[in-house]
């Protein structure tokens, strides 16, 4: 039942986003969100190691890791995971709602699959541009995408490569 009334709330913020969604010239990007799952001690590692590469152009970077169901919820910072949810489907993780308001020039979502609490983030997000890789049930709720497969760095590598080849 939570899962149906976080969907709905999804459709609404989804509809009454009225963001504007535009690419920012790579030489003018100053914030970017990095939104991702973990899943293993690697892939977090690879997606971690290119933030600090963003960070050494100068461009601010946070991120949020989604922790699945089986997680357990954490008290880490800038975590959320699906026990963020009540039973009536409202989100609760202050961290994750401070995420979603956050006017990033780009948030770089690293997932394939289909989580009804990433979709809610990415409906309700603030974000100018969203991006990830396509053919994922999550290109619906993304604006610049890559069709690729291999390790998250490459396909990360390959979507800020894009971002410099926009303008």
């Amino acid at each position: 039942m939570k899962i149906a009334l976080l969907n709905r709330a999804t459709r609404k913020l989804l509809k009454d986003n009225k963001t504007v969604r535009c690419s920012t010239h790579a030489d003018r990007v100053k914030s970017t969100g990095i939104l991702f799952t973990a899943v293993d001690g690697p892939r977090r590692s690879e997606i971690l190691r290119f933030s600090e590469e963003l960070q050494r152009d100068g461009i601010a970077v946070k991120t949020l890791e989604f922790k699945s169901r089986t997680a357990g919820k954490s008290q880490e910072r800038n975590v959320c995971s699906d026990k963020d949810v009540s039973f009536w489907g409202i989100f609760n993780n202050p961290d994750a709602q401070r995420f979603m308001e956050q006017e990033f020039d780009y948030l770089f979502v690293a997932e394939r699959e289909d989580y009804p609490l990433i979709r809610h983030i990415l409906a309700g997000s603030k974000a100018k541009c969203r991006a990830g890789q396509a053919n994922t049930p999550l290109e619906p709720y993304l604006d610049l995408m890559v069709s690729m497969e291999g390790s998250w760095s490459d396909i990360l590598h390959a979507l800020r490569d894009l971002v410099r080849k926009l303008h």
